[in-house]
């Protein structure tokens, strides 16, 4: 059985030699709305130990969906439209990445007027491959009224071993805010 983060804490997500691959499933509450056109978008940052992006490649998401090392791999959205999927094979992972920061991000948010205040919650599952294991789930409840158009989910680090520290935190500027915050500039 996993763990279920409810605020900042770390949970040992690898257990094993070699280190897993892990399956990073992003989910989110549809809006009340059926005929809303809401897609949101998962992609995963690869720092180093001052939180700056190794390379504008390491930056992972649909756009750019592999780390130039094979380590973190970006699989799409998941059949129901509802979700996406990024791989970490934690072995392949260069020594010099010291975090992993996993986002989801409302797509075209400021030309739709949206928000993820229109979601309602949003959640990110990591599970071991290939036996399935899930060691922790974080769910993040967003009130109606918040203005973020993405959040920073949570992060894996690695120190003597792997572990996933839940984040939770909003960003009013969108993924764009993500990136400059860790270093990259946003186009």
């Amino acid at each position: 059985m996993g763990a279920a983060l409810s605020g900042a804490g770390g949970v040992p997500v690898a257990g094993s030699a070699p280190p897993p691959t892990l399956s990073v499933g992003f989910g989110w509450t549809p809006p009340p709305d059926p005929r809303a056109d809401f897609d949101l978008d998962a992609s995963a940052l690869m720092l180093d130990d001052a939180g700056v992006v190794l390379s504008e490649d390491h930056f992972v998401h649909f756009n750019n969906p592999r780390s130039p090392d094979g380590a973190v791999e970006h699989r799409g959205p998941v059949p129901d439209g509802r979700g996406e999927t990024i791989d970490v094979d934690l072995a392949a992972v260069p020594d010099r990445c010291a975090r992993i920061a996993f986002a989801v991000s409302v797509f075209d948010a400021a030309n739709r007027g949206q928000s993820l205040g229109q979601v309602g919650t949003v959640s990110v599952r990591l599970s071991r491959r290939p036996d399935g294991a899930a060691p922790v789930r974080h769910d993040v409840a967003v009130r109606p009224d918040d203005p973020a158009t993405a959040v920073l989910l949570g992060e894996l680090t690695r120190r003597d071993d792997w572990a996933f520290h839940a984040v939770g935190r909003g960003y009013p500027g969108g993924l764009r805010e993500i990136v400059l915050e860790h270093g990259l500039a946003a186009r």
